[in-house]
C-alpha cells in the first residue's frame, strides 16, 4: 500500500483536521458533515459521492484534499475485500488485452499506472480531477506517488529489510530515536539502501539534528536526482536550519524534478519570510488535450469549457504527436514538438485580449513562455513532455524561476 506521512491509521485525524479549515460557510459545513457521517458509519462510497459533489460545487483545495484521502481509503478497503479485488484484477487484464490488440506497447510509467489502477483507480481519477480544477497539494502528491515515483530499492538484503521494517514500526509510533538507529542499521547492512538513508535523514530532522539530516538527505539527492521526495525533505531541513537561500535554491531544483503543489507552497512561505513573493498565476483548467499513461482517452471531462479553453481543446488529436504528446518529428521548436505548448500557443493566438492570459503574454515577450507553462501551469497529464523538455532546457528553467517566478516585494 502507499505510504503517506506517518501511518495510514492517521487518516481519520487528517480528515477531521482538514475539515476545521473548510467549515466556514454553513451550507458547506453541513455537506462536509454529511460526508463525514457516512464515513463514520463505514459508507465510504457514499462519503466519496457527497464529497465529490461538494468539492466541485465550492472548488476549495481543502475539500479536494478530503475527497482524495477518502478515495484512497475506499480503494484500499475494496482491495482488502477478496471479491472486489478479483473483479479489479479482471478489469486490469481486460484493459491490457484491449491495448495489446490495438498494438499499444506500454511504457514503464504505463505499467506503473496500470498496476496502481488495479487498487487505486478511483483515487487516481479523483487526484487527476482535483489537480486540474484546484491546487490541492494532497492530490498533487498522491498522483505523483501513484503514477510517477519509482522505488530504487528493487533488491535489498533480508537482514537490512528486517531492520527497516522494525524502524517503520517505531516511526509509526512517533518514537524517532530507535527508528533512526534502525534505519541507520539497515543502511549499514545494505549500503546504498535509498529508503533507509532517506528516512534516517527524516528522523534526524524530527530529532532536530539538522546537520546530520542534511548529510543523509544530500546522499539521497545524489543517488536519485530524479526523485522529488528527498528534495522536499531537504527543503524542510535547510529551512529549519535557517539556511533560507539554500532552501529556496532547493525549491527551484525540486521544480525541475516535478512541479508539485507542495513545493510551490514551501517556496511561497520561504519567499514571504525573506521579503520576496511567488509570481505565479495558476490558471485552473477547462479542458485536457493530453492522455496520461494507462489511459486511452483523457480521463476527466469538462462540461462547459470557457472560451479560452475551448480553443486549447481543439488541439486534441493534432497530427504528428505520439500518445504522450511528443511530436514524432522533433524540430527543436518547442511549440511544434510538445502538444501542451502547441495547444497553449493556439489558445493564445485565438484569444489575444483574454485577461486570464496577460501573464502568459508577458512571459512570451520575455522569451520564456515555454518555461512558464511547463513549470507554473504543470499538470500530471503532460509529465512525459515536461520530463523530455527538462532534459534539454533545465538551466533555462532554473533561470526562469530565479528571474521571473521569484519576485522582490
Amino acid at each position: 500500500m502507499v505510504k503517506l506521512v506517518g501511518s495510514h491509521a492517521a487518516t481519520v485525524c487528517l480528515l477531521w483536521a482538514s475539515i476545521v479549515s473548510v467549515s466556514q460557510a454553513v451550507a458547506q459545513e453541513k455537506e462536509v458533515a454529511r460526508a463525514m457521517a457516512l464515513y463514520g458509519r463505514g459508507d465510504l462510497e457514499g462519503a466519496v459521492k457527497v464529497m465529490h459533489k461538494t468539492a466541485n460545487k465550492y472548488n476549495q483545495n481543502e475539500l479536494w484534499d478530503i475527497l482524495v484521502k477518502l478515495e484512497m481509503e475506499k480503494c484500499e478497503a475494496q482491495w482488502n475485500d477478496p471479491g472486489r479485488a478479483l473483479s479489479m484484477m479482471v478489469t486490469r487484464l481486460i484493459a491490457d488485452a484491449v491495448d495489446s490488440i490495438a498494438g499499444i506497447a506500454p511504457s514503464e510509467l504505463d505499467e506503473k499506472v496500470r498496476s496502481n489502477r488495479v487498487i487505486y483507480g478511483d483515487c487516481l481519477l479523483a487526484c487527476n480531477e482535483a489537480a486540474l480544477k484546484s491546487t490541492s497539494a494532497t492530490a498533487s502528491m498522491l498522483e505523483r506517488i501513484l503514477s510517477v515515483d519509482t522505488n530504487p530499492d528493487s533488491v535489498v538484503s533480508e537482514e537490512a529489510l528486517q531492520s527497516f521494517t522494525k524502524a517503520e514500526a517505531y516511526f509509526a509510533s512517533h518514537d524517532y530515536l530507535p527508528a533512526k538507529n534502525l534505519y541507520l542499521k539497515a543502511l549499514s547492512q545494505h549500503p546504498g539502501y535509498y529508503q533507509a538513508a532517506l528516512y534516517a535523514g527524516d528522523m534526524y530532522w524530527h530529532l532536530n539534528e539538522l546537520d546530520s539530516a542534511i548529510h543523509y538527505l544530500s546522499k539521497c539527492t545524489r543517488w536519485q536526482p530524479h526523485l522529488l521526495e528527498p528534495r522536499v525533505y531537504m527543503i524542510d531541513a535547510l529551512a529549519s536550519n535557517h539556511e533560507h537561500k539554500k532552501a529556496i535554491d532547493e525549491c527551484i531544483n525540486a521544480l525541475t524534478v516535478y512541479p508539485s503543489e507542495s513545493v510551490f507552497l514551501k517556496l511561497r512561505d520561504l519567499l514571504d519570510r525573506n521579503g520576496m513573493e511567488l509570481n505565479r498565476q495558476r490558471l485552473l483548467r477547462g479542458a485536457m488535450v493530453n492522455i496520461p499513461p494507462g489511459y486511452s482517452l483523457p480521463p476527466v471531462k469538462f462540461s462547459k469549457p470557457s472560451l479560452i479553453w475551448s480553443a486549447y481543446s481543439r488541439s486534441v488529436g493534432a497530427a504528428g504527436f505520439s500518445r504522450y504528446g511528443i511530436h514524432t518529428g522533433l524540430t527543436g521548436d518547442v511549440y511544434h514538438d510538445y502538444l501542451e505548448l502547441y495547444a497553449w500557443k493556439r489558445m493564445m493566438a485565438e484569444n489575444p485580449d483574454a485577461p486570464e492570459l496577460a501573464q502568459a503574454r508577458a512571459m512570451e515577450k520575455e522569451g520564456v513562455l515555454d518555461c512558464y507553462i511547463m513549470i507554473t501551469q504543470f499538470h500530471r497529464d503532460f509529465y512525459e513532455q515536461y520530463h523530455h523538455f527538462m532534459s534539454y532546457h533545465r538551466e533555462r528553467v532554473i533561470q526562469f524561476c530565479r528571474n521571473h517566478l521569484v519576485k522582490v516585494k
